[in-house]
């Protein structure tokens, strides 16, 4: 694997300082790297590997912290047109994705959707057996949708989907907000959104039939674990909300950009209550803080940096949400870098990785206990797929099929596979 070594990763994280220099450098790097690098097979894997949709049209699913498969269906969504293009040059176009439930080889549910971008999508989930929810923009605003396949209804809610838990609550954020700081998850209109309020940022409590309410407000965030910089709320954001498996608490990142733009990261857990009921702890605050997953409702994986030192960890909690934390020195698993990771049981978890110098980006299977790291596939992105464009495989985990569902770009369209089932003992 032509994988960048430590004084290039070095140079990277000083480069983060002047995001548009680094951007400019990154670019110009990477085309070299890969015309020195580049290799002659755009997928190599021993498992099959399969496309959901065998027509010309792009598919993806988006995020790698839900399942696309329940009971015989897969959910995902399909693209009009190509999406090497960023999602507001196709909203200004009046271009839209489609979300699909495929039933064997029958589609049995298909809706426009002007809600989206190629990192998650619209958030599409599947929230029980027989109900899925995904986000649109309706009447300027947006909501999310919740679709029955029993009944064939659809339901518009008040406010958009981040995670849900099951079919009983759900939390949102404003994603407005990350059109303009993070666009790679954020949500486009032809003509803007108007008068955004970073100042009322908030993650909010839904249930599917009752009032919805602020959880934790920004404002009650600075108040209680100051940034010690003059930041403003201009330049913060929340994001990444990933709620435990017993529903009880849920993990997000508070992010806020510094002078010259370099970003900063602050991994924070709470309670389902409102401010100021809530039990709000702040968990890391080494400004880099990247992908999680739990693995019960009392541990999670994160990939970050902490004692200085950047890799997986694993993160226990106790009832007063003070924390035990260890870093995986798993040999050779720090090589692979930042990655997206899925535990699936067995004490072990899936990730993948962003290109390498020959643009593969690979998939990876890592065992705890037995400290070993396999890799499962490589599959090629092309240059053309860059930054808001790009197409990071984001594993998907199927329990019940022992497969990983990934986003690829290997053969020049975005289209979502299913790899297995994987040998996992």
């Amino acid at each position: 694997m032509a994988s960048y070594n430590k004084i290039e990763k070095k140079i990277a994280d000083y480069l983060k300082k002047n995001p548009s220099l680094k951007r400019t450098i990154k670019k110009t790097y990477q085309y070299f790297s890969y015309l020195f690098y580049k290799k002659k097979k755009k997928v190599v894997c021993n498992y099959d590997v399969v496309p959901i949709n065998n027509d010309e049209h792009e598919s993806y699913f988006g995020y790698y912290d839900k399942n696309p498969y329940k009971n015989g269906r897969v959910l995902y969504q399909e693209i009009e047109g190509n999406s090497y293009e960023i999602p507001l040059k196709k909203i200004l176009k009046e271009e839209f994705i489609y979300i699909v439930i495929k039933e064997n080889n029958d589609i049995i549910y298909k809706n426009k959707t002007y809600a989206f971008n190629w990192q998650q999508g619209s958030k599409p989930q599947w929230i029980s057996d027989n109900q899925i929810v995904y986000n649109n923009i309706i009447d300027g605003k947006t909501r999310a949708v919740i679709y029955s396949i029993n009944d064939r209804k659809e339901v518009i809610l008040e406010y958009p989907i981040y995670d849900s838990f099951k079919n009983l609550f759900y939390l949102s954020i404003n994603y407005e907000v990350l059109s303009s700081l993070r666009p790679d998850y954020g949500y486009f209109k032809k003509n803007g959104w108007n008068n955004t309020n970073y100042y009322q940022q908030s993650i909010i409590y839904c249930e599917y039939n009752k009032k919805p309410y602020s959880l934790i407000k920004i404002d009650d965030i600075n108040k209680k674990f100051p940034i010690h910089e003059n930041i403003s709320y201009e330049k913060q954001k929340l994001n990444h909300i990933m709620i435990s498996p017993d529903g009880k608490l849920f993990l997000f990142l508070h992010r806020f950009y510094g002078a010259k733009n370099e970003r900063n990261d602050r991994l924070f857990i709470a309670s389902m209550k409102k401010m100021p009921d809530t039990n709000l702890a702040l968990l890391n605050n080494t400004k880099m803080v990247s992908h999680y997953c739990w693995i019960d409702s009392n541990s999670f994986i994160v990939y970050m940096n902490f004692n200085n030192l950047t890799g997986y960890y694993i993160v226990n909690i106790n009832d007063n949400l003070e924390l035990k934390i260890e870093k995986l020195d798993i040999p050779n698993l720090d090589k692979y870098g930042d990655g997206h990771p899925t535990y699936i049981g067995d004490n072990k978890f899936i990730t993948d990785t962003y290109p390498d110098k020959s643009r593969n980006k690979h998939l990876l299977l890592v065992d705890i206990d037995n400290n070993k790291v396999d890799v499962l596939g490589s599959f090629w992105e092309p240059l053309k797929y860059y930054e808001e464009s790009r197409c990071d495989l984001h594993p998907k985990w199927d329990k019940d099929n022992k497969c990983i569902y990934i986003d690829s770009v290997h053969t020049g369209k975005r289209k979502l596979y299913k790899i297995g089932p994987i040998i996992i003992g």
